[in-house]
């Protein structure tokens, strides 16, 4: 038995070498999403984080905020002392090195976002070939399109890799194996796959800072109308972002956007008797 493999999507040291037929789920990511966006696409996009400050006065900044102030400044000065002593001035400089941040990195998580969906859907559509690569031997099985389904996609997709549990019945097989998707369908989906994704709805014109979270939970758990996120699940992640983005704290809002982002049935159990009905639920 073994536990799971170090990995890091910053870091390709850490990733599994790849066979002549099979890329890894990570660089199968990093292709999908080239192609889907070829002016903007980036590899940090799939792990870059903002350094985000709250919109608070100095008198109310913590140290941790602080902190993150100081590595900002660094971003805008070529050459600034440390310790540093903050002042309204510099203050200010960090905040608006902030919101400049914040946007692009939200921008660059939905494209990542939406390059991962485009790799989960195309396995659940077959179009694309997932396996796992057996850590006893180094041969390839291939999955089931219909895991691609299952909530832990998300985490698979965080990992590069499956436990054994997720993919065989026996309790036994608790051991984690990387994640590979085909070659040649790869190859076929980038070469034919029009960009950008129509997963990916445009905004044109004005959006509220509300409709933009909104449509970040959306990319966040690969809300559609087969998938709907549990509303504690969506407001766990509500709670965190909220003083990323400088929100007055309010605990009515966060319900009223974790239940407005999931379809009207889905309250009551209704979305579960519709898929039940459907034969898409079970």
């Amino acid at each position: 038995m073994s536990g799971k493999f170090k990995f890091s999507w910053a870091d390709r040291k850490t990733w599994p070498v790849e066979g002549k037929d099979y890329v890894f789920l990570a660089d199968a990511v990093l292709r999908v999403g080239a192609h889907m966006f070829p002016e903007e696409w980036r590899w940090e996009d799939v792990y870059a984080r903002p350094l985000a400050l709250p919109n608070i006065d100095l008198e109310q900044a913590r140290g941790d905020h602080l902190s993150t102030a100081r590595l900002l400044l660094l971003a805008t000065r070529r050459v600034i002392s440390a310790p540093v002593e903050f002042n309204d001035d510099l203050w200010r400089e960090a905040l608006a090195e902030s919101e400049r941040q914040v946007p692009a990195a939200i921008e660059a998580r939905e494209r990542a976002n939406a390059a991962k969906e485009i790799v989960r859907k195309s396995c659940v559509q077959e179009s694309l070939v997932s396996a796992l690569k057996w850590e006893h031997d180094g041969t390839y099985h291939d999955l089931k399109p219909t895991l691609w389904t299952l909530p832990k996609t998300r985490e698979w997709f965080e990992s590069g890799q499956i436990a054994g549990r997720d993919v065989f019945s026996s309790s036994s097989h608790g051991d984690y194996h990387w994640l590979f998707i085909r070659r040649d369908r790869l190859d076929s989906l980038t070469e034919t796959r029009p960009s950008p994704s129509p997963s990916v709805p445009a905004r044109d014109g004005y959006t509220s800072p509300y409709m933009d979270l909104m449509f970040d939970v959306i990319r966040e758990f690969s809300i559609d109308e087969e998938n709907q996120a549990k509303v504690d699940t969506i407001k766990a992640y509500l709670e965190k972002q909220w003083p990323l983005r400088g929100f007055k704290d309010s605990d009515n809002l966060r319900r009223a956007i974790a239940t407005l982002v999931r379809l009207p049935e889905s309250q009551d159990g209704g979305w579960k008797n519709r898929t039940k009905k459907n034969g898409s639920g079970g």
